[in-house]
């Protein structure tokens, strides 16, 4: 692979290439780089305690590899003695989206805050987002108290965007949107989950063709809040790093005509070194939402489930949800939260493979992370995401395979095991 630092942004050091270019590293004895649509990818780099990269890295770089568009943040650097006995520098660090978790999401303490506006789960990732990366002032998207000023110097990105490419010109599922005191990242994350969405960080030069960009009003008045999004459609190109928010692609059916099915079979020596894992030590059959002592919601999960050990019953007090809320708006907000704790509580079915030279479908070319295409691995076929892709660089050569995660229906968010 060809390893980069990326060059600062502009509040760093100026420069006419923010976030491209830099220096290339090249005498690295490893490098493992994988990239995930659910949650934050992650790098690790080994440099041998000789070689002249080894003592030029520090936490807050941004890295880069020409065979991906994805930008990953240096925050560990540590030295080990490997297995013949030398030295190595050992650098490691998550997807650069992750930046949103060293930022504060503000509301009232040791309350919930309902937003003025109604949202759906884009837009309210949408806004936290913006607020992590492009709000530098103590006015806030969501509350009408300021934010401290010690939570908001240095908070903005230099030379950097939101963007979206989900949004197709309509708002639907439109509600009350609560939140609470805290971090950013987490809050930002349980709303990409609840409608399957990822986030990334994608390096310039970027195409945006059919892009929206996204700004918010954190101003008080009437349109504290509101969300502005600009199609890009005239844009080829842009030269700012992009924190987008984006959603695959259904490939595991033939409709709509314009996507073409893939199916990827070991059976036809698509896969090699199939290793799959199935947990089920966060899984949940019932749950009660309770507010208080007349006012309770029981759910149960679609998941076929018999009785004694295999019945795991959670309770979440819902009481904070709804604090402030008319009775008549309790059922909405709960079933929301419902379905998202299921998702968050499901069987895990995981499949990593290594793809062949007889695949017929090529990854970055025919399905991309947060696709879901078409799996079968010997008995079993299985509609599967996409939910990571792994390169790898060493003294063994250079490797790639994807991870999948194998589900009937996305949107129950329902995962099989294989």
């Amino acid at each position: 692979m060809l390893l980069s630092i990326l060059n600062p942004g502009s509040s760093i050091a100026p420069s006419a290439f923010p976030y491209s270019g830099g220096q290339h590293i090249n005498d690295y004895s490893s490098l493992i780089w994988t990239e995930r649509f659910r949650d934050y990818g992650e790098f690790q780099l080994n440099i041998p305690f000789s070689n002249a990269s080894a003592n030029i890295f520090w936490p807050g770089q941004l890295l880069g590899i020409q065979e991906s568009s994805h930008v990953m943040l240096a925050e560990t650097q540590q030295e080990v003695v490997n297995d013949q006995g030398y030295r190595d520098v050992v650098v490691t660090g998550r997807s650069a989206e992750s930046i949103i978790e060293d930022r504060v999401l503000w509301a009232p303490q040791g309350s919930t805050l309902t937003l003025a506006r109604q949202y759906n789960d884009l837009d309210a990732a949408l806004i936290y987002i913006w607020q992590a990366i492009l709000n530098n002032t103590t006015s806030d998207v969501g509350y009408t108290v300021a934010r401290p000023s010690n939570i908001s110097v240095n908070g903005k990105l230099s030379d950097v965007m939101l963007t979206d490419s989900v949004y197709n010109g309509t708002t639907t599922g439109l509600q009350k949107i609560l939140v609470n005191l805290g971090q950013i990242g987490p809050t930002v994350r349980n709303f990409l989950l609840a409608s399957n969405l990822g986030l990334r960080c994608v390096k310039p030069p970027s195409n945006v063709v059919g892009i929206y960009s996204v700004t918010v009003d954190p101003v008080n008045g009437a349109n504290k809040g509101a969300i502005t999004k600009t199609l890009l459609a005239g844009n080829s190109l842009e030269t700012r790093l992009r924190f987008d928010v984006y959603k695959g692609t259904d490939r595991s059916v033939t409709n709509p005509v314009s996507v073409a099915l893939v199916y990827l079979s070991s059976e036809a020596g698509h896969l090699d070194n199939v290793n799959v894992a199935t947990t089920y030590r966060e899984f949940v059959t019932n749950t009660v939402h309770g507010i208080d002592s007349t006012h309770y919601y029981g759910s149960t999960t679609s998941v076929p489930m018999t009785a004694d050990f295999r019945i795991r019953h959670r309770y979440i007090d819902a009481s904070s949800l709804v604090s402030g809320m008319a009775v008549a708006d309790y059922p909405a907000v709960i079933a929301k939260d419902q379905q998202r704790y299921f998702q968050e509580h499901c069987n895990r079915a995981v499949l990593t493979a290594d793809l062949t030279i007889n695949s017929p479908f090529i990854y970055g070319r025919d399905y991309f992370l947060g696709d879901t295409v078409m799996l079968r691995y010997k008995d079993r076929t299985r509609r599967s995401l996409v939910n990571e892709y792994t390169r790898i660089d060493d003294a063994e050569g250079t490797r790639e395979y994807p991870g999948f995660i194998a589900w009937d229906d996305i949107r129950a968010g329902v995962l099989n095991d294989w």
